[in-house]
């Protein structure tokens, strides 16, 4: 399939913005598109503080979730943490066992495995849990979930039935009726008036902190000037906030930008052995770094391997404890990318044969495909065929897991909620779901999806589209005052998308084309008199029709740092041949 020819642009309409004396107008022009318009709101943005971060007192649930932890510190009870498995849950862990350490309270933890456990509490567990507690007598030791628990009725029962006092932190979407936990902090809950519904789990969990710290103070727990430094612990917030793909405004935006700062100045070891694995020497440390360097090595560990793996890797106290698991941690990533790979090419195989027939979804089939990696597959696939993809591993007992991604705008979970007559159980939101299927009704389910999406698509062709913020000019985007303010956007990423441009020159043109690596192009461009080095990965193939003619560029620009020098350059989104 070619790679970019057929892309569409969509060029947003011009927003102006207010003009603010001082801040440059293509940068209001930025804000305006996003919302953000009026110099304090502005400032706001572009200089985000902790002192912004809204209050927790409006979070449903977390000051009885707070009380009851504090009370086990008083009192000295057992406290055990049950996360989850992907970044999100494993970094939400680390945060609380972490700090728990840090002001005496015995915890142990538990991460169930994805494959023979499946995702949040079983039921399975919990007396092991129980048993495993340093005294496994004590009276109503507490079970705090992160990342889970929303939807775990029977398991949250039986909990409360070994003896735990259960708060339960969730940032996923509760059902009518919620599990009979002794407390709840979701922001999602209807009676919650906390105005920012958008965190991800590690982010509860953090608030979680707020108000525990904050209850202690009340109790009059802390020595004089010896209250905890909660800043130190947003490096853990940031990676599993980008991580889990949550929109990166309001208190997202505030904690990932301090995290980002802590990490930068201060990694902790483990995360400083991540770092060098992952070939990270320049510093600070970008959200763009996160999404594409460490979250996925830490997610590895959930994927293939053991999570406790990851979660060991964060806990260390020094270099010498984290250089191990460290190791072992970028063997699974390695093995996760291998595995990765193999399956994609044979899902592709079969994409081919349904892009060729016509179909506008993708449900593709293989025996035994590692689940650990099909949600990955899933997102490749549906970004490349453009078409909602469905993803499912068959085993040898007659049933088939699998994951979903949207395409574009469509509600994926909604379609999928019209195929439920056949499936054993599903879930999701709207970009993303897993299902369960007897392996004799996925033909069924295979034409029913295609007629639910077809009937929302109306049968049109999908086609790529790049979604361009601006025209300007190479000259105005490399102006320093343009540059200092635009360093200011970040962090970039869900909610914040990193900005996409066009040029508003004529008959631009691109010089010193060459081919490097395997398909990409490198080039340079004429910025006001300088000429701007440019990339553009996987586009090689357009090398014969673009080059010596003028041309349309979408692309955006990024700070390259490379041997101790910092160059503004291009990065292509697409190149078009003019006329």
């Amino acid at each position: 399939m070619p790679h970019f020819p057929d892309k569409e642009w969509l060029i947003e309409p011009a927003a102006p913005g207010e003009k603010i004396a001082g801040i440059p107008p293509l940068i209001c022009s930025l804000l305006a598109q996003r919302g953000i318009g009026g110099r304090e709101e502005v400032e706001k943005f572009l200089n985000p503080s902790l002192e912004q971060l809204p209050a927790p007192t409006g979070m449903a649930g977390l000051l009885e979730a707070a009380n009851i932890l504090a009370q086990g510190v008083v009192e000295k009870r057992q406290v055990v943490v049950h996360g989850d498995y992907d970044a999100d849950g494993i970094t939400a862990t680390a945060l609380l066992l972490l700090f728990f350490k840090e002001i005496g309270l015995a915890c142990s933890w538990y991460i169930p495995d994805r494959i023979s456990e499946g995702y949040s509490l079983n039921i399975a567990a919990l007396p092991k849990l129980r048993a495993g507690l340093a005294n496994p007598n004590s009276p109503e030791p507490i079970l705090v979930t992160v990342d889970c628990g929303i939807s775990s009725h029977a398991e949250v029962m039986e909990a409360r039935n070994l003896g735990f006092r259960v708060i339960i932190t969730d940032h996923h979407r509760p059902s009518l009726q919620l599990p009979a936990a002794d407390a709840i902090v979701n922001p999602l809950q209807k009676e919650c008036s906390f105005p920012d519904k958008n965190l991800a789990g590690v982010g509860l969990a953090f608030y979680l902190l707020i108000g525990l710290r904050s209850r202690l103070t009340e109790l009059g727990y802390w020595p004089a000037g010896r209250q905890p430094n909660l800043k130190r612990y947003l490096d853990l917030v940031a990676i599993g906030t980008i991580a889990d793909q949550v929109p990166l405004t309001g208190a997202n935006r505030i904690m990932v930008k301090a995290g980002l700062e802590v990490m930068s100045s201060n990694p902790r070891p483990g995360l400083g052995a991540i770092l060098k694995n992952s070939g990270i020497t320049d510093f600070p440390i970008t959200a763009e770094q996160i999404a594409f360097r460490i979250a996925p090595r830490i997610n590895a560990a959930g994927r293939v391997a053991d999570p406790g793996l990851a979660l060991e890797v964060l806990l260390a106290e020094n270099e010498t404890a984290a250089a191990e698991p460290a190791r072992l941690l970028e063997k699974a990533n390695n093995y996760r990318k291998e595995l990765s790979d193999e399956i994609y090419r044979e899902a592709c195989r079969q994409a081919e044969i349904r892009v060729e027939e016509g179909g506008a979804t993708l449900v593709l089939v293989g025996e035994n495909w590692h689940v650990g990696v099909i949600g990955l597959i899933a997102s490749r696939l549906a970004e490349r065929y453009q078409r909602p993809t469905v993803v499912l591993s068959r085993d040898d007992k007659g049933l088939a897991r699998g994951s979903a991604r949207s395409a574009g705008e469509l509600d994926l979970l909604a379609r999928i909620a019209e195929c439920s007559d056949l499936l054993a159980k599903y879930g999701g939101h709207k970009g993303a779901a897993g299902l369960t299927i007897r392996c004799e009704m996925i033909a069924a389910f295979t034409e029913q999806f295609e007629d639910s999406v077809n009937r929302i698509m109306k049968r049109t062709k999908p086609r790529p589209a790049i979604y361009v913020n601006l025209r300007a000019s190479i000259g105005e985007l490399m102006d320093r005052s343009f540059l200092e303010f635009f360093e200011k956007l970040e962090p970039f990423g869900m909610g914040n998308p990193e900005p996409v441009f066009c040029n508003s020159e004529e008959n631009l043109s691109l010089r010193e084309l060459q081919k490097v690596g395997n398909n990409s192009l490198r080039f340079k461009v004429d910025g006001n008199g300088s000429m701007i080095k440019g990339v553009g990965f996987g586009m090689a193939e357009l090398l014969p029709i673009i080059k010596d003619v003028p041309i349309s560029l979408a692309y955006k620009i990024f700070k390259n740092k490379f041997r101790g020098k910092i160059n503004w350059e291009i990065r292509a989104e697409d190149i078009k041949p003019d006329g």
